[in-house]
């Protein structure tokens, strides 16, 4: 079984992105392939390094992506939420677009979403 999810709340306001990245650490245990994590409209500020509460965050997608995760973070949501300046992210993410996300889904067995656009 192949598993790709989707994250839209930031980690400030929602429990969404620990959810996920619980949810793909259960997977991986249980032997599932990971394949990606696409972060969107809030979901973006995961991807900040320079934010604490997103450390773990980071450590579990560091160690998702070392078992094959792809972790993306939409282009257009990154330049919404951080500013025209903000182009560059720190590696496991890397930008992309709604495609990446669509590719994922055609490849995956389950596709899950956590958060919302509200």
């Amino acid at each position: 079984m192949r598993v790709s999810v989707m994250v839209l709340g930031a980690p400030a306001e929602s429990s969404a992105s620990r959810l996920a990245l619980a949810v793909l650490e259960a997977a991986w245990a249980a032997g599932a392939e990971l394949d990606t994590v696409f972060l969107y409209h809030k979901g973006t500020y995961a991807a900040l390094n320079r934010a604490e509460q997103n450390g773990e965050w980071r450590r579990g997608s560091q160690r998702a992506s070392a078992a094959g995760l792809r972790c993306v973070v939409c282009r257009t949501a990154w330049l919404s939420q951080m500013g025209a300046a903000a182009t560059e992210i720190d590696p496991p993410f890397r930008l992309g677009g709604l495609a990446d996300w669509l590719g994922a889904c055609e490849r995956s067995d389950k596709v899950l979403r956590f958060g919302s656009l509200s």
